[in-house]
């Protein structure tokens, strides 16, 4: 009897130590999401601090969003509709649109409904596609904090864009 209780407390022992070491394994694999500071952009991994602007008009339903770098390095964007999630990749049945100047490096992504999309990378051109080859963007936002924009892709370069744009409540611009 003591025999069989060791036998199984050993095999208990290892399969416990195999699941263990299994699970790190796993770990290792996969990628874990990196959270990106308010008012930052990265791009090929280069880190920007950012001076935002808001818009909201249309009957508090048209969000125009601006984030100032420098001089030279800046972005806007523009969506109909609030509290959004989407894929980059695709077009959407809404207007969406980023504009960017970075590094000498524009970058624009149009979507105007699900039969129109088409963006730039540098002097590359895309009609009919995105320049995202994954990616996701959100915007939400709460009359009581303010408006905050998060996307966070790979552009068809290879090149990582992301960024996360808040403008406070008080500091949104109505006309």
């Amino acid at each position: 009897m003591k025999k069989i209780l060791s036998i199984m407390f050993v095999t208990a022992l290892v399969a416990m130590t195999m699941v263990s070491c299994k699970k790190d394994k796993k770990d290792d694999i996969v990628p874990q999401p990196t959270e990106i500071a308010v008012n930052t952009l990265v791009y090929d991994g280069v880190t920007y601090q950012l001076h935002t602007e808001a818009i909201l008009e249309g009957q508090g339903t048209y969000l125009s969003y601006f984030a100032f770098i420098n001089d030279y390095d800046n972005f806007q964007g523009h969506i109909d509709g609030l509290n959004k999630t989407f894929d980059l990749t695709k077009a959407q049945d809404f207007m969406f649109d980023i504009y960017m100047y970075i590094n000498e490096t524009p970058i624009t992504l149009t979507m105007y409904d699900v039969n129109s999309i088409s963006g730039q990378i540098g002097e590359t051109y895309y009609s009919g596609e995105s320049i995202f080859s994954e990616g996701t963007f959100t915007n939400t936002y709460n009359n009581n904090d303010g408006v905050t924009c998060y996307l966070n892709g790979t552009l068809k370069n290879g090149k990582k864009l992301a960024y996360k744009v808040f403008v406070p409540e008080s500091e949104i611009q109505r006309p």
